[in-house]
């Protein structure tokens, strides 16, 4: 299940980052193109004027009728110089020159002018006249058709074309202009292959990245996952042996019907003892479950005396303590307020005394000690054990973790470390564990 979440995790970054990734490069290329078609209009627009020079080689404009006359008859028969653009293209050199062909026709459709506007001088007249043999049937054939402006392809080259009708100021009956798209092309075909290859760098990335986040976003669900089967398999264990402790036991009661209760006392101690232990696992993990329900839910802070609290707590163990030969030595000093949740901070102090009682040593002494420590409280609940392993202190507050492993020995479920941590969270204190070579084992709280 783990897997899968991780492959669906991965999935759907990559499938956000590339549609991401897409979108963003076909929207840079649009924009190019339509960039380009702009520039493309603005030269067309630009080569379609009329622009004629007087006898002393200066540009003149075109012509136009004003008061009703007709333009000066200068304007109209003036030249149309070609070599003016060249010498206009090399002082002032601009994006705007691209390549294009102005071809002008009469009123019998016989070319009466054309210019080629390159960004070099045509090699040969040779040159210039393939290339008019090409465009002069495509312009009477754009003339035939009517259309004003679009795009034409002629012999594997692409055109965009402007054409105008003259009138009878101007020397010609209709106008049109070819520019070349090769720079245009080429342009959007590299930014094309330029977002590509960004594109693929940048999904192999995220790629890349998906597995590292696909890991760390699962590890919390892998955890409690892990978590919930040993979980699984601990209770199964530990409702096991009390179950079968208890059907033991009713089959021997039930063996004998002559018996009296009394007789019998022995087999219901042993089932009340079992119903115990399984009662006071359920109440564990009840009380975990609710923790992790209300986690963001805040307790409700009282100001109480720990030092009562911690010694009542004391007082409840000893007779255990004693009956199992051990000590329980208490260090509180009197009169120490804390603000919290009293009844939790009981519950705290009860389950760090009684792992204490659990795991010490035979004859073994636990202190209890309670004292100020930088204007909070600190309590410290020490006993003699077995050294805990160095690898098992950071789990020692897991739930259902257990450092021996076994099932039997001290007869905990290994939840009452998990639920004290809990409550110190809850209260946003901290606890730590400890434990020497020689065998001392400290718990030690900060509220």
């Amino acid at each position: 299940m783990i897997k899968k979440l991780k492959r669906r995790f991965m999935l759907v970054i990559i499938m956000i980052f590339t549609f991401l990734i897409i979108g963003v490069a076909v929207g840079i290329i649009i924009l190019m193109v339509n960039s380009q078609a702009k520039e493309s209009k603005s030269i067309l627009n630009f080569a379609i004027r009329d622009t004629y020079v007087s006898p002393d080689g200066q540009p003149l404009s075109e012509p136009k009728a004003t008061d009703g006359h007709k333009s000066d008859e200068t304007l109209k028969n003036a030249p149309f110089d070609k070599n003016f653009f060249f010498a206009h293209n090399k002082e002032n050199p601009n994006s705007m020159f691209r390549n294009w062909i102005t071809i002008e026709f009469d009123s019998e459709n016989n070319v009466i002018n054309t210019f080629h506007s390159m960004n070099r001088m045509p090699e040969s007249e040779h040159e210039t006249e393939a290339v008019d043999e090409l465009l002069i049937p495509a312009a009477l054939e754009i003339k035939a058709s009517g259309n004003e402006s679009g795009s034409i392809s002629i012999e594997g080259i692409s055109y965009r074309y402007l054409a105008k009708n003259g009138s009878e100021t101007h020397p010609y009956s209709y106008k049109i202009v070819f520019l070349d798209r090769s720079v245009e092309i080429s342009t959007i075909s590299r930014l094309a292959a330029t977002a590509a290859v960004i594109a693929l760098i940048g999904i192999t990335a995220v790629f890349i990245l998906s597995i590292f986040l696909s890991r760390w976003a699962v590890r919390p669900i892998e955890d409690a996952w892990n978590r919930q089967k040993e979980f699984i398999a601990n209770a199964s264990h530990e409702l096991k042996t009390p179950l079968t402790v208890i059907s033991a036991n009713t089959d021997v009661i039930l063996s004998n019907p002559n018996e009296t209760v009394a007789n019998q006392k022995k087999w219901f101690g042993y089932i009340k003892e079992e119903t115990e232990k399984m009662s006071k696992l359920v109440s564990s993990m009840l009380y975990l479950a609710r923790e992790d329900k209300d986690d963001e839910e805040k307790i409700v802070m009282t100001e109480f005396c720990m030092s009562d609290v911690v010694e009542g707590s004391c007082l409840s163990f000893e007779a255990l303590a004693f009956e199992n030969g051990k000590l329980i030595e208490s260090r509180i000093d009197p009169d120490i307020y804390c603000c919290g949740d009293k009844e939790r901070i009981a519950q705290l102090t009860h389950i760090l005394i009684d792992n204490a009682v659990n795991h010490s040593a035979e004859n073994g002494k636990i202190t209890v000690a309670l004292h100020k420590y930088k204007n909070k409280v600190k309590l410290t609940v020490e006993n003699n054990s077995e050294p805990i392993p160095e690898k098992d202190l950071p789990h020692i507050f897991d739930r259902y973790f257990r450092s021996d492993k076994s099932h039997s020995s001290s007869g905990g479920f290994g939840l009452g470390l998990a639920i004290a941590k809990s409550i110190v969270d809850k209260h946003n204190g901290s606890i730590t564990a400890s434990s020497s070579p020689d065998g001392i084992t400290v718990f030690c709280v900060i509220l």
